[in-house]
């Protein structure tokens, strides 16, 4: 289990900001980045998922991305919690193809690479207030083959935790294995596009958009 912790130059005295992309190489030679910092919505992911495999009787390794490794990793499923864009070992991967995500000042969304009849190219919303978000959950085959990885990557730390909070609700849970377990009863690859109200600082009600099952 890998969740997103993303890659700041400063400190939390004078102030944290991303650091640029093109910067991101010297992050192992230099004391001027930080990389321990996580979203409340990947912890609150990270707790239930725990419980949801405590349930089970079963147990998993977790890890932050930025200490991951694909020798340890590629012979495991492997589940992402966190945006593409704070999780650099989900970039390495070739991972979805249906939906992936875009921002622009003041707007972010996801982008609709296949649309359906009805369906929007982008399911935007806007940063200010945030009342809404949006999150891709994906099951895609793993890094060698019988392997498997689940990701879930919402557009902010909100939307991570409605994911999450998503498959493991029985109910829910429910509505999306009708959609993706095949006819011999097999467990299907997938992308969907998941909706969330934002109240109070919290996912409130979330939902199915879309789903394109492989």
């Amino acid at each position: 289990m890998i969740f997103s912790n993303a890659l700041f130059i400063g400190d939390s005295t004078n102030g944290l900001r991303y650091a640029p992309p093109q910067e991101r190489q010297n992050a192992a030679t230099t004391d001027d980045y930080v990389d321990t910092y996580t979203g409340i919505g990947e912890l609150a992911s990270v707790y239930a998922l725990t419980t949801l495999f405590d349930a089970h009787g079963s147990h998993f390794i977790l890890k932050r991305s930025q200490l991951m490794t694909w020798d340890e990793a590629k012979t495991k499923n492997l589940i992402f919690i966190g945006s593409v864009a704070e999780n650099p070992s989900l970039r390495v991967l070739e991972s979805t193809t249906d939906f992936t995500m875009m921002a622009q000042p003041g707007i972010a969304g996801l982008v609709n690479h296949h649309p359906k009849p009805g369906e929007p190219p982008i399911y935007s919303r806007p940063e200010r207030p945030l009342t809404k978000d949006y999150a891709i959950l994906a099951l895609l085959p793993g890094v060698q083959p019988g392997k498997r990885m689940l990701i879930f990557s919402g557009l902010t730390t909100f939307g991570t935790q409605a994911a999450v909070d998503y498959v493991c609700r029985p109910d829910s849970t429910a509505e999306l294995l009708r959609q993706i377990t095949g006819p011999k009863g097999e467990i299907r690859p997938f992308e969907a596009v998941l909706e969330t109200t934002i109240g109070g600082g919290v996912p409130l009600q979330t939902r199915l958009v879309t789903i394109r099952v492989h």
